[in-house]
């Protein structure tokens, strides 16, 4: 709750001071904006926002590969057999973008993160060939961390109707894991847009993917009943791909809210209001 307050302060300081800064000058970009036709170049966004929001996101990861060591000593493949997790995390976000070209944003983004894991699959086999060992306790371990990241949006239109493509590439840093976590996610959309008490809106619907690209994971034990040591392990989204639903307004030219979630295997939740100028 502290870090959506103090999200909210940063986005009130922001909407008084940032106006006044776009004023001072006049921004180029988008380049080639005078090849949009004059009809439809106020349909154009501002050219540069800054945006604080909140996401979250509830998934199942497929687990692989996974390695216990004690002593430095590894025990032998299936001893211990994860096979799935799922994951609770909400992010608080910041991002800067321009669109650089009428139909190309790039942007930079950071965020916190903190979550928690369940449904964690595991059993335990010290003897090969012979039944599994329950294991007492509930997995529900706690996380925290922050990722940083870029991407580019590619966008064009066609009078009310428009489409679009996102790709990121995020690095990611949670204190269950020594190394950090690369991933790629992707996006497309499309919909339509036009007025709504006055205001430009938009509706769309899409697709989102999220690729964990094979990273092998390792970090301290977590597992309550199992002794301390090392792990490894590559997590890999049950499903790749999920659908999307969202809808973005202009309150007023300066400040754009968009409001997206996510269906499927994975379930996600996305609200950002965005500073432009």
């Amino acid at each position: 709750m502290r870090k959506f307050a103090r999200a909210v302060f940063t986005m009130v300081v922001v909407l008084a001071v940032v106006p006044a800064l776009a004023r001072a000058g006049d921004n180029p970009f988008p380049l080639g904006k005078k090849s949009v036709p004059e009809a439809y170049r106020g349909d154009l966004s501002l050219p540069s926002g800054l945006s604080f929001g909140y996401s979250y996101m509830d998934d199942t990861m497929d687990i692989s590969n996974f390695t216990f060591s004690l002593g430095g000593q590894p025990l032998p493949p299936g001893a211990i057999v994860v096979s799935k997790a799922r994951h609770k995390t909400s992010a608080y976000l910041a991002r800067f973008d321009t669109w650089v070209f009428p139909f190309l944003d790039v942007y930079a983004l950071a965020a916190t993160i903190d979550g928690r894991a369940s449904d964690v699959a595991f059993q335990v086999n010290p003897i090969p060939g012979l039944p599994a060992l329950p294991i007492p306790g509930t997995i529900e371990p706690s996380y925290s961390g922050h990722f940083y990241g870029i991407g580019a949006t590619l966008a064009g239109g066609y009078r009310k109707f428009f489409a679009s493509y996102d790709i990121n590439r995020q690095w990611v840093t949670i204190n269950l894991f020594d190394n950090t976590v690369p991933a790629l996610s992707q996006g497309i959309r499309a919909g339509v847009h036009g007025k709504l008490h006055g205001a430009n809106a938009a509706a769309y619907v899409g697709g989102f993917h999220l690729s964990l690209r094979g990273a092998v994971l390792s970090g301290q034990n977590f597992i309550s009943g199992l002794p301390g040591g090392a792990f490894s392990l590559v997590a890999t989204p049950q499903s790749a791909w999920n659908a999307l639903v969202g809808s973005n307004i202009e309150i007023s030219k300066r400040l754009v809210v968009t409001v997206e979630a996510g269906f499927g295997t994975r379930k996600q939740f996305t609200i950002m209001p965005s500073v432009r100028f």
